[in-house]
């Protein structure tokens, strides 16, 4: 069965058109490091920020369309400013529709496996909800705990796929739910390495250092303290040729994402 695409193999990375109006410089310096790589860089019509949450996920040869509060999910196409023009995506994939509440960003998948926070599942009992998730995705639903004190509940605030079967995971100030989480991959034969994680109580992103941009071989991290951002660097680059961090506004953080949250890829 046709499956998600992860991140290692997507080739193109888009930003909303009012993230371009709001922030000029950030997104020109993002747009450098993604062009200056060889990576397609494109701009969407959209006047939300969060394009991860708005947009579909994108599997081999379809998309899975979904509802919340910033897209329409009836769309049959994306539509996509770059240097050489506009461009219309996806008009020949098959479209797959997700009939519950789903932001993009509570995602994350190897193409196998996908992880998702159980604000997409209450309790992670609902079988109806997993089974048809599974169904459209072509890859096997884990749904893991977040954090009481989070009230947005993505998982690309705690974990990421970095290769098959291999994710980082933030270091958390709850021991406890970050040792049951961590065994519970295991136990699903997915390898977990430690990530520095800085945040404090509430949605400020400051410290997400785990809400980085991956595609193909390329990793951007948003960059916080000169100690930790080594650090990063180091574990990124086991899994990526080429790691690079970047400033994220602050404001921008202030509102609970970082480089994943602003971006979508294809």
């Amino acid at each position: 069965m046709m499956s998600l695409i992860p991140d290692w193999d997507k080739f193109n990375v888009v930003v909303s058109s009012g993230l371009v109006l709001s922030h000029p410089i950030f997104c020109n310096e993002l747009k450098s490091i993604i062009v200056s790589r060889g990576y397609g860089f494109w701009f969407a019509d959209h006047d939300h920020i969060w394009l991860r949450d708005s947009y579909p996920l994108v599997g081999r040869g379809f998309l899975v369309r979904y509802s919340n509060n910033h897209t329409v999910k009836d769309f049959d196409s994306v539509i996509l400013e770059g240097v050489s023009g506009r461009v219309d995506l996806f008009l020949d994939s098959e479209k797959r529709n997700f009939d519950f509440d789903f932001e993009g960003g509570n995602l994350t998948t190897d193409g196998v496996y996908s992880i998702c926070c159980e604000s997409l599942i209450s309790g992670g009992n609902d079988l109806e909800i997993r089974r048809s998730f599974e169904k459209l995705t072509g890859t096997k639903l884990i749904v893991i705990s977040k954090e009481e004190t989070d009230t947005i509940g993505h998982a690309d605030g705690y974990i990421r796929f970095v290769a098959p079967g291999v994710v980082v995971f933030g270091e958390s100030n709850d021991g406890v739910l970050w040792n049951r989480i961590s065994e519970m991959l295991l136990k699903e034969g997915i390898g977990v390495i430690p990530f520095p994680c800085l945040c404090g109580s509430g949605d400020d992103a400051w410290g997400c250092y785990v809400n980085f941009l991956a595609v193909g071989k390329l990793a951007v991290y948003p960059k916080f303290d000169p100690f930790y951002d080594k650090i990063v660097e180091k574990r990124l680059s086991n899994f990526f040729c080429d790691v690079v961090g970047i400033e994220v506004p602050r404001d921008i953080l202030m509102e609970g994402g970082a480089l994943n949250c602003l971006t979508w890829t294809f």
